[in-house]
Formats: C-alpha cells, structure tokens, sequence
C-alpha cells in the first residue's frame, strides 16, 4: 500500500470518489452503508482512504458471487 492511499477523505471527496453527492454519502452513512468514519474534535468526519479502496473490492466481489 502507497502511504498516500492511507490519507483521510472528507465526505466531498469521498463524493467524488465514488461519483455521487455529499447528500448520498451522509444517507448512506446514516443507514450504515459505509465504513465507519473517523471523528476529529468532535465535529470533522474522514474516511480513510484505504478502508474505502478495501470496501469497494468487497462490494465488487459480492456483486460476482
């Protein structure tokens, strides 16, 4: 793994990544569709990006199966 691969995402990124909007990442956080989210100061929200790219190949391999 690259260490850049391993930096945090916020939701607008993470957005953009997966080519859907900032409300599609919160509805889907809410329903407990993504990874569970970092918390900084108690109000900042990130993603680690590796955890992202490990959870889109589960989501890939379970569409195969």
């Amino acid at each position: 793994m690259k260490p850049q691969d391993d930096r945090f995402i916020n939701a607008n990124q993470l957005g953009e990544m997966l080519g859907v909007s900032k409300v599609t990442i919160w509805r889907w956080r809410k329903g407990s569709q993504l990874p569970l989210p970092f918390r900084f100061n108690g109000q900042s929200v990130r993603w680690r990006r590796s955890e992202i790219e490990s959870w889109l190949e589960e989501q890939r391999v379970d569409r195969e199966a």
